[in-house]
């Protein structure tokens, strides 16, 4: 074995798991220890199995085909075109036979190559294989994605399926529930009405209780006064009682006193004629006497006089007095009759007042309570109204990113029909390309098939010849062919 042929086997030693992957992949059936220790029959089976699996290639009428991946077989236009890398292997891997072995070798000595070149091609078909794993891996990494790719836009299309029968029953609850809607809003804009008149009710009844409440002042403050006068009356008339009570007592014992002294005197003046009469002594005496005692008489009656009058005036002061009392004591009735009135118009006050009172408490009760009855509605429709705008704002955020999802996936597809658009262009200029090439490329190969079968012939001769020298001498001798 010389170098070249040791060098390719120490190649293929040297990662045989990944030699063993990519021959599977092939579908050149080698077992895992034939690969671990290789031999010529081995190497020749992986070379014939590669040949005719380059051979059995077509070119697919439907995949995407770049002119330049025909006229430049680049790794980048292979790489890029993972989709058609079937069809461009081969030809790539013509490309690849034609830098090794140089523009001066015709296709027939790849595929039938000399005896030096044997070795490099197998390197340059193991090589070829390991790229050929790596797109492949790439392409099911691809594939894979695109796959995931696929599935999410099938269920974003059925969550836009599911988010359009929703806005379709939204939209039709909400066609259902417009009259309800309306009808609250109607109630709710009669109760308004109802308590802006309520309002005005009450206004109109506070404004009464407070001109009840001034008249109720008013005819307070008037009784306070009434009764201020009534005191001061009464308080006059108990002077005048005193008065009228003590002034006859005076009198009476002024009386008293001076009927006694009258009395007295009478006595004095008996007493005094008897003496006179009795003892008759001296004219002068008794003349003295007489003049005395009538100068006390005409005293007396001075006196009794001036009493009398003292006391005649006194009774007229009296009288006078008793009269200011009766018409005291009128007005004092009349002002009982007005306060009594006044009381009993301020008891029926008070009692419409009351009644007012009372009849406004209801109707302020009964405002409070449509009050609360329309709150709680308001709230309740207020809360109906907030969660609808609350299902609405996730709805609409929902069919945002519907939408933006829907957009994304639009302009995939508009992406993709750029894509299938260039494809088209491209698969109908390959199309084009390929049929003048493949009428050409057929009629080469219609001359030179009978060349390769010959070659074929020759090659398993050689092949079959070299594999029994190798079975009877375990070695090959290249020089006796």
């Amino acid at each position: 074995m010389d170098g070249s042929q040791q060098r390719v086997v120490d190649y293929a030693i040297t990662d045989p798991k990944t030699l063993y992957e990519i021959l599977k992949n092939l579908n050149i059936n080698i077992s895992f220890k034939d690969i671990k220790q290789p031999n010529i029959e081995t190497l020749v089976t992986i070379y014939r199995g590669f040949l005719d699996m380059c051979l059995s290639i077509k070119a697919p009428l439907h995949d995407e085909i770049p002119i330049e991946a025909i006229t430049n077989f680049s790794d980048d236009i292979v790489k890029s075109q993972s989709d058609t890398f079937r069809f461009l292997q081969l030809y790539s891997l013509i490309n690849y036979f034609y830098t090794l072995m140089g523009s001066a070798y015709s296709m027939m000595e790849i595929f039938n190559p000399t005896k030096k070149m044997y070795f490099k091609q197998m390197s340059s078909v193991i090589n070829f294989a390991r790229f050929l794993l790596d797109e492949l891996n790439e392409y099911g990494t691809i594939q894979d994605k695109n796959k995931a790719y696929c599935e999410k836009c099938n269920a974003l299309l059925k969550e836009c399926n599911d988010f359009d029968i929703k806005i379709d029953t939204l939209q039709i609850e909400a066609k259902q529930k417009k009259p309800l809607i309306d009808s609250a809003k109607k109630r709710i804009a009669n109760l308004k009405e109802k308590q802006m008149k309520l309002r005005e009710v009450r206004n109109k009844l506070t404004q009464k209780h407070d001109i009840a409440k001034k008249d109720e002042h008013t005819y307070t403050t008037e009784k306070d006064d009434l009764n201020e006068k009534i005191n001061t009356l009464q308080k006059r008339m108990k002077l005048y009682e005193t008065l009228l009570i003590k002034s006859p007592d005076r009198l009476r014992k002024d009386l008293e006193k001076t009927g006694i002294r009258i009395i007295d005197l009478q006595n004095l003046i008996k007493n005094k004629r008897l003496e006179n009469d009795e003892l008759k002594v001296n004219v002068d005496d008794r003349d003295r006497f007489i003049m005395i005692a009538i100068k006390t008489r005409d005293f007396l009656e001075d006196f009794f006089n001036i009493e009398i009058q003292r006391a005649n005036v006194k009774y007229k002061e009296i009288k006078k007095m008793e009269q200011e009392i009766m018409t005291i004591n009128y007005t004092v009735r009349e002002l009982e009759n007005l306060i009594d009135d006044k009381t009993k118009t301020k008891k029926a006050i008070e009692l419409q007042v009351q009644t007012k009172t009372q009849e406004f408490e209801q109707q302020m009760a009964k405002l409070q309570r449509e009050e609360q009855e329309i709150s709680t509605k308001i709230q309740e429709c207020l809360a109906q109204i907030q969660q609808r705008e609350t299902e609405n704002d996730q709805l609409n955020e929902e069919i945002n990113k519907v939408v933006k999802r829907i957009q994304e996936f639009i302009a995939l597809s508009f992406k993709q029909t750029e894509i299938c658009q260039r494809e088209e262009r491209l698969i109908s200029a390959r199309f084009n390309a390929e049929e003048a090439y493949l009428l050409d490329f057929q009629k080469e190969t219609l001359n030179k098939v009978e060349q390769v079968t010959k070659v074929q012939k020759s090659l398993d001769e050689f092949l079959d010849k070299a594999f029994e020298e190798f079975n009877k001498f375990k070695t090959i001798n290249f020089n006796n062919f």
